[in-house]
């Protein structure tokens, strides 16, 4: 207690203290719905039918994005299961940044989220798109060398950026101490998004085009057969294996389907073994932090860029009239799956997770000494699914033909969400990759990557990796 009061003294006033002992003991949940996501269409909820063509299990932003996109290409037949409810996953809690400053393979499904969320605000679903642009900060020489060799090699495969010193820095953002700020990156066209509309409209829309959600439905087992009928088609991609999908028994009943879509998010891995034939899915469940402050006068009628400080491993956005914080530890917090709805306090901010994001909190206020003025909201933990590598997890399965996978966003799902899921779609309805898909493959994984200690050490190192 007293380590946590001197930490916090020189972060909070008294009163702000009196508030955090009650906040420590709220449920996550509960912080979540002061974020005010509003629901702006209805979407139906259906029984489980006894046949789908394709399941798709989670109603999360990806599992959304898939239907949507199979919807877009002329399947109906499709039925969502979560056993939540429809676009209230954690990955509508996400930063909502979309960053354009990353290899070509990568930036073309980002970019491709941008057209989507753009398109369809322009077709009037309230995303809440701003195209505010991104500041990416060396603190070192080591990372201004980093980020200059990086914009070298983005550069001629179409990326805007622009090198900049502290001076054109602070005429960005004007909130951002430059003292020791070496350069950095200028990305204009850089956007942000309300992450919980986007995964609500593609909800709706995928159930206009037909697609069934089904909530409180939780999967049991993925059933599969035997089949001799093996055979490669002239470019060698597998049409059919083995073993195939054939169903899936849920908490409510057996629902028989052609197509399984494994969009479960932190849980994908455990469904992947819900099988006769398990399937490997690594991830690397671990806590993913978010903070936001109260209103601040100087950001009313204002648009300020997005502000990455690398050798902070934290980032700051605008949001709305606020700001909101958020960090990839250097030393993350692994997340046990198997505590949810087990442990009475899974759910709950306690001292030790503001003890754990302290330096961050503090890296914010020193970049931007604003927020040393000005109050907190909230703190808010959303569990996210990182990769051993790094890299989001798409695909078909070496083990069980048609069973699909769409996993490891890596704490930001809304970056990849319309890129992805158009790429899984694609996948399913062609029957082969769509594209050079080769680094997000999931056989690039052997049952080694799959262990679930190597995971949970993996799980601490690999956040911090991404900044």
């Amino acid at each position: 207690d007293s380590l946590l009061q001197e930490i916090l003294s020189q972060l909070i006033t008294m009163g702000q203290l009196r508030s955090l002992a009650l906040l420590s003991r709220v449920p996550t949940r509960m912080l979540a719905t002061t974020m005010h996501y509003r629901s702006q269409h209805t979407i139906p909820q259906s029984s489980l039918p006894s046949h789908a063509q394709v399941v798709i299990a989670g109603a999360g932003m990806i599992g959304n994005s898939v239907a949507y996109h199979l919807v877009q290409r002329g399947w109906s037949d499709i039925v969502i299961i979560d056993k939540g409810c429809v676009a209230d996953g954690t990955s509508k809690y996400g930063s909502g940044m979309l960053g354009l400053f990353r290899p070509q393979h990568e930036r073309k499904i980002v970019q491709y989220c941008i057209d989507l969320y753009q398109s369809l605000q322009e077709q009037g679903y309230d995303l809440g798109l701003e195209h505010c642009g991104s500041v990416n900060l060396a603190a070192s020489q080591d990372r201004l060398i980093s980020l200059q060799r990086r914009a070298s090699g983005y550069r001629p495969t179409g990326v805007e950026c622009h090198l900049v010193g502290p001076k054109e820095i602070r005429d960005l953002h004007p909130h951002v101490n430059t003292d020791d700020i070496l350069g950095g990156v200028w990305i204009p066209k850089d956007a942000c998004v309300n992450a919980g509309k986007v995964s609500e409209v593609l909800a709706y829309l995928a159930s206009e085009g037909g697609a069934k959600f089904v909530s409180g439905c939780g999967v049991k087992k993925v059933l599969t057969k035997k089949s001799s009928n093996s055979f490669t088609d002239p470019t060698m991609h597998h049409l059919s294996k083995n073993v195939k999908v054939t169903g899936v028994d849920t908490d409510i009943g057996h629902i028989s389907c052609d197509y399984f879509v494994n969009t479960a998010g932190i849980w994908a891995r455990e469904i992947g073994r819900m099988m006769d034939t398990p399937v490997r899915i690594p991830i690397c469940p671990a806590e993913h932090f978010f903070m936001t402050f109260k209103p601040t006068p100087e950001l009313e009628n204002n648009k300020l860029p997005n502000v990455r400080d690398y050798d902070s491993q934290m980032y700051v956005r605008q949001f709305g009239s606020s700001y909101m914080m958020g960090a990839f530890e250097t030393h993350a917090r692994p997340w046990d799956v198997t505590k949810h709805g087990i442990d009475p306090d899974w759910n709950q901010i306690k001292e030790e997770h503001w003890i754990h994001f302290e330096p961050y909190i503090r890296a914010a206020m020193h970049r931007l000494p604003i927020l040393k003025e000005t109050q907190y909201d909230f703190l808010l933990n959303t569990p996210d699914a990182f990769t051993p590598d790094g890299r989001w997890i798409l695909g078909e399965t070496p083990e069980v033909g048609n069973y699909f996978v769409c996993a490891g966003m890596n704490g930001n799902s809304l970056q990849g969400a319309g890129g992805v899921g158009k790429a899984v779609a694609d996948w399913i309805v062609k029957g082969y990759p769509p594209g050079d898909m080769l680094q997000f493959e999931v056989q690039r994984f052997t049952s080694l990557h799959n262990n679930s200690r190597f995971l949970s050490e993996r799980a601490k190192e690999v956040v911090g990796k991404h900044y």
